[in-house]
């Protein structure tokens, strides 16, 4: 019984000191030195220490070719058409009748489960179906490229459309897509550049549905093409994406408060400096987190609706180059605000990296064209807020 008892005591006891050390709050970062060697715990706030802090956006270039989502549509922010190439699969039973022109098409229908929305449900959506006339790739396509690309716009080979919020469905010009069989079986009988989806001129949202590197894209967005050996049989074939892109021409973001930018089609995004020098150079830093505020009056935000906001050190803040060498921070948005740690950030700074501040953009800027003002440095009531808690070295 004795040796039950002392056997609870030592428990109680390592669970005290257990329980101890988890709530100690500045316990990211003090277990790097020996206790001896800290002194006191300190904090420096920007909500009530002056510190030096500077801000500014800009446009970037963006790569979209690896995009999870395809954008169509236009709003007062963006404009975005999208461009696919289709791949017919043919089986071998039946290519051998293609190749003697026994083959025709029918009818082909797509069939798009929207996971992407900019703008009032409410608001008209239409698209036309262009032709594209020469060859394209989704890595060099952008505003430039796209408004010298050839497209047939003379004929909308759309037909028979169904939009609702969940479902969109239309047919394609069957001798269209007869090219594209024939193309798929001999490159000389059929051409096959792939369609432009355009926005009509009344349209008023945005929206996206998956793109070839989404694995949604297979259940999502179906292509479905039917066939017929003349006099004998019907069958239906499915068509996949090889190739697809969204170019977006956007309105230049501009704030009547001092507010940033961070946008998605066009990647806008902001930079932020603080100037750190005030702090004691041998220290350890046990937390620093950073928290921007959104202003929802000079924002345009679509479902999904851009959670998360990647931080990144810069290198050269006037080239807006970024110092790849280290990992990316994230801040999270709850309510109007996003905050994320950026402890390792400040801690290299004060090792003695040149702090040139940090790069903010929204992680889904190749999947959204979101509009995200936040507080800037010069903001009266959204200014970002920096809280650094540190500790002495002896």
């Amino acid at each position: 019984m004795k040796n039950c008892f002392k056997l609870f005591l030592i428990i109680i006891l390592f669970s005290s000191l257990f329980i101890s050390c988890s709530d100690d709050p500045s316990s990211t970062g003090l277990g790097l030195l020996p206790g001896d060697d800290l002194v006191g715990m300190n904090v420096l706030d920007s909500d009530s220490t002056t510190i030096n802090m500077t801000s500014s956006y800009f446009q970037d270039s963006l790569a979209v070719s690896g995009s999870d989502r395809i954008l169509i549509g236009q709003t007062s922010t963006a404009k975005s058409y999208g461009l696919i190439k289709f791949y017919v699969i043919i089986p071998d039973s039946i290519s051998t009748q293609v190749g003697k022109d026994s083959i025709v098409v029918r009818k082909c229908w797509v069939e798009i489960n929207p996971n992407y929305l900019l703008g009032d449900n409410a608001q008209t959506f239409d698209f036309n179906i262009f032709k594209i006339n020469q060859e394209w790739s989704a890595e060099d396509m952008d505003l430039t490229t796209f408004n010298s690309l050839s497209v047939d716009r003379g004929i909308d080979l759309s037909s028979n459309k169904s939009i609702t919020d969940t479902l969109i469905k239309f047919q394609i010009s069957s001798s269209l897509v007869n090219d594209w069989v024939l193309n798929g079986v001999d490159s000389l009988k059929g051409e096959n550049h792939g369609v432009l989806f355009s926005p009509t001129n009344n349209t008023n949202r945005i929206i996206g549905f998956p793109a070839l590197t989404s694995t949604a894209s297979l259940t999502d967005f179906v292509v479905k093409i039917e066939i017929e050996k003349l006099g004998h049989y019907l069958d239906t074939l499915t068509a996949s994406t090889t190739e697809d892109a969204h170019v977006v021409d956007y309105t230049v973001p501009n704030s009547t408060k001092n507010n940033l930018f961070l946008m998605g089609g066009a990647a806008y995004r902001s930079q932020m400096y603080f100037d750190l020098t005030t702090l004691p150079k041998n220290i350890v830093i046990n937390k620093a987190s950073l928290d921007v505020f959104i202003d929802s009056t000079e924002s345009f935000i679509g479902s999904p609706s851009s959670d998360t906001v990647f931080a990144i050190i810069l290198d050269d803040s006037t080239n807006h180059d970024i110092n790849s060498y280290y990992d990316i921070s994230y801040l999270f948005r709850s309510d109007k605000k996003y905050s994320g740690d950026i402890t390792a950030f400040v801690q290299r700074w004060i090792d003695g990296l040149e702090n040139q501040g940090l790069r903010l953009n929204i992680s889904d800027e190749a999947n959204s064209v979101n509009k995200i003002a936040i507080g800037g440095t010069k903001s009266t009531n959204y200014r970002p807020k920096l809280k650094i808690v540190y500790t002495k070295r002896q």
